[in-house]
């Protein structure tokens, strides 16, 4: 276990004494002179003090550039105030987990569950999945796809480093930011050599495809019970440094074909919600200008990263045309992850993670919005039917989705949930039912859950002289509308 270090840096004189030490200890084992070994405790007990005194002068200076103005006091006071929460004894299925090892058996065996696919089945689907990724496995790679592929150069990897945070935890194999920070250039030659055998043999290192889990507590939820703790995956910071790489060629494949779809606004260079929200209400906007009301369905996908399917998002790559030497290197990325749960200084047995991509991933995001950018943009069963009345918007980011429409016929305005086989699977997605709902610019909400709605009623004028509920349809099951 590496113990943290408020110093960003070890000063020159340091370095240098440290060297010094380490010569006068290969000569005290090779001669065992009792003078050399008074020597090298005396060096010891000089970079002790050294050290020590460096610590306190950093500390000092950082308390000293505090500020109010800038919220550097604040963030401080915030950090140094906060408890670190215990976990209590958790309920697993051979009853209480009082110990700390138990404890992260316990709530490893409850993520083990998480990482499976949904309970979701489409044979023909399927088939034809395994039928592409099959094919592929196949192809070899030709020389020229393998020559033709620009080297990693040092400097490039050196940019990288500069820009890690040295704040970031370690994953399993305890190397930091730091570390990465202070090596020297032989190492960082060595290092860069690695990463172009990884593009060279298109193998992903398997020491980097386990994560280390901390459990967090979501808010308001019952701490004994394992499956209410949130996942924090740590992983290898020399995982993610070479993610880097590969993720810059997989954007660059991306930009030049123009594959991810307009409406993907998540994880995106240059758009964040904020841009989202602007389309939102220009669309409510331009509704209200025309003597329309709006109608919106919010979808939030139930644990996205930890449900992916990943052979047909390798099936989706292959039909987006990534390059064989690319796609190759991500299918080893993707297979044979494992993870394991810490809490305190045990950690339980690595877990197979059986579906899903890596949490805290440096591609994940843009794994996840190629799995799901091919999610109908419109259906044929209601709207196909009322679409000269109604005009369908869709919104995305990331794992949420919206789904907005605007109408002026006196009847019921509709807003489904898109299904279309032809174009996506039901592996894709499972949504949080309790998070879906319909929602008008006068800011009424209602939950859409299992049973009819109460009810929401729309501007008034603005569907005519008879109001009426909207009609909703989730999961193919049609809420009829009710004359209010």
């Amino acid at each position: 276990m590496v113990k943290k270090s408020t110093a960003t840096y070890i000063h020159a004189n340091i370095k240098d004494l440290i060297k010094t030490r380490n010569k006068t200890k290969k000569a005290w084992q090779t001669l065992r002179n009792p003078l050399i070994k008074t020597e090298l405790n005396r060096i010891e007990k000089l970079i002790k003090k050294l050290d020590k005194n460096s610590r306190q002068k950093d500390q000092t200076e950082e308390l000293e550039a505090l500020n109010t103005e800038d919220g550097t006091l604040w963030r401080k006071t915030k950090i140094m105030r906060k408890k670190a929460q215990k976990i209590p004894a958790l309920l697993g299925e051979n009853g209480f987990a009082y110990s700390d090892s138990i404890k992260a058996e316990t709530i490893a065996l409850s993520l083990e569950k998480q990482f499976l696919l949904n309970d979701l089945s489409h044979r023909e689907t399927e088939n034809e999945v395994k039928k592409s990724t099959e094919n592929f496995s196949t192809l070899p790679l030709t020389n020229n796809q393998i020559d033709n592929l620009k080297c990693i150069q040092p400097s490039e990897v050196i940019k990288v480093i500069k820009n890690l945070n040295i704040k970031k935890a370690c994953g399993l194999d305890c190397i930091t930011n730091k570390m990465l920070k202070n090596l020297p250039c032989t190492m960082i030659f060595e290092f860069t050599e690695i990463i172009n055998n990884i593009f060279k043999f298109n193998y992903f290192p398997k020491a980097w495809k386990t994560a280390v889990v901390v459990p967090i507590l979501k808010p308001g939820k019952d701490p004994t019970q394992p499956e209410n703790y949130r996942p924090i995956s740590l992983l290898s910071t020399l995982s993610k440094l070479t993610e880097n790489f590969i993720l810059d060629k997989l954007n660059e494949h991306l930009a030049e074909n123009k594959i991810l779809c307009p409406e993907q606004f998540g994880f995106r260079k240059s758009l964040t919600t904020t841009h989202q929200l602007l389309r939102v209400v220009e669309y409510i906007t331009s509704g209200f200008e025309k003597g329309e009301c709006t109608g919106a369905v919010f979808l939030d996908v139930q644990k996205a990263f930890d449900r992916v399917w990943i052979q047909g998002l390798i099936h989706k790559l292959i039909g987006y045309k990534t390059p064989p030497h690319l796609l190759q290197l991500l299918k080893s990325y993707l297979k044979e992850r494992k993870f394991a749960v810490k809490i305190g200084n045990s950690i339980s047995e690595a877990k197979i993670m059986r579906a899903g991509i890596p949490q805290g991933g440096k591609i994940s995001p843009v794994l996840y919005s190629l799995y799901v950018n091919d999610i109908p943009k419109t259906h044929k069963t209601l709207l196909e039917q009322v679409k000269k009345n109604y005009h369908i918007q869709r919104y995305e980011f990331s794992q949420q989705q919206q789904l907005l429409f605007t109408g002026t016929s006196s009847c019921s305005a509709p807003a489904t949930i898109p299904q279309d086989p032809d174009r996506s699977h039901p592996h894709i997605l499972c949504l949080q039912q309790q998070q879906q709902t319909i929602q008008l610019p006068e800011l009424k909400v209602s939950s859409i859950t299992n049973v009819p709605l109460p009810g929401i009623r729309p501007p008034s004028g603005a569907m005519g002289p008879k109001n009426y509920l909207f009609t909703v349809s989730l999961k193919n099951s049609i809420y009829p509308s009710t004359p209010i």
